[in-house]
């Protein structure tokens, strides 16, 4: 009995399963969205691919369906639907922009509900980890666990509701104040806007990378902060390692063929 379950998928627990259903819902606000602008095309493909992201848990949903919404806005409609909306409209934007956001919190929060991807500290391996999976099923020395599902409350997904409108508002009046005219290549100013949105973006990215990835080295054990390091010291050596080796593997042929 034990043996046949083992291949089947694991349950989900409320917790996951709220977060499941906020990223299909999410995703549906999206795909409207684009389809009510006029992209049925785009609509089409980001509902095929990132569904079954959300279904099979997949960690690169959230970046395929932004990817597919920033491509979808940077082409022209080609064959707006009678429900089609202007392109200006502010309300419009704003429930695009929630969706987008939306989507990418539920999508992330359920990945740490059900991969291997929170990292926590050495002190707090040994309770955390009881909680998330058992000791079977974690591999051993492994710094990161599953966020445990008895952590989410109904209070944190009412709180992951009430701040889309928020931020969304927050990213279209960002959007609104972002420069215009601060270009002579003849650009208009909404491709302009667009190219000074994805600088910023990038740039928050690469400090957000470079943050965590200091955090995470900070949690990491002895060994596996020693790994950059050999593989450093490999780079940076390896000249010198080869030729040193090639010496050796000559002196021990010329000893042997001396003292058969």
């Amino acid at each position: 009995m034990n043996e046949s379950r083992q291949g089947a998928p694991p349950k989900m627990e409320p917790g996951s399963g709220n977060y499941w259903l906020f990223s299909l819902v999410a995703l549906l606000v999206v795909v409207l969205g684009l389809l009510a602008r006029g992209h049925v095309m785009w609509g089409l493909v980001l509902a095929l691919v990132c569904a079954p992201g959300v279904v099979f848990r997949w960690r690169s949903a959230p970046v395929m369906l932004l990817l597919g919404v920033m491509l979808a806005l940077t082409i022209q409609p080609t064959r707006p639907w009678f429900w089609a909306v202007a392109e200006s409209d502010p309300l419009a934007d704003l429930l695009l922009s929630a969706g987008v956001l939306g989507f990418i919190i539920a999508n992330y929060r359920f990945q740490g509900l059900v991969h291997r991807i929170v990292p926590l500290a050495p002190g707090q391996r040994g309770a955390g980890a009881a909680e998330a999976t058992t000791s079977s099923e974690r591999p051993s020395g492994s710094p990161r666990e599953c966020r445990s599902d008895r952590l989410v409350s109904t209070g944190e997904i009412a709180m992951a509701l009430l701040s889309l409108p928020i931020w969304a508002g927050v990213a279209q009046l960002a959007w609104v104040l972002l420069p215009r005219t601060w270009t002579g290549l003849g650009i208009d100013a909404r491709s302009w806007r667009a190219i000074v949105a994805i600088w910023l973006f990038g740039i928050g990215v690469f400090v957000a990378a470079s943050v965590l990835g200091y955090l995470g080295r900070r949690h990491a054990s002895l060994k596996e902060a020693a790994m950059p390091l050999q593989e450093l010291l490999w780079q940076e050596t390896r000249r010198e390692q080869r030729i040193i080796n090639r010496w050796l593997a000559w002196s021990r042929q010329r000893w042997r063929r001396r003292n058969p």
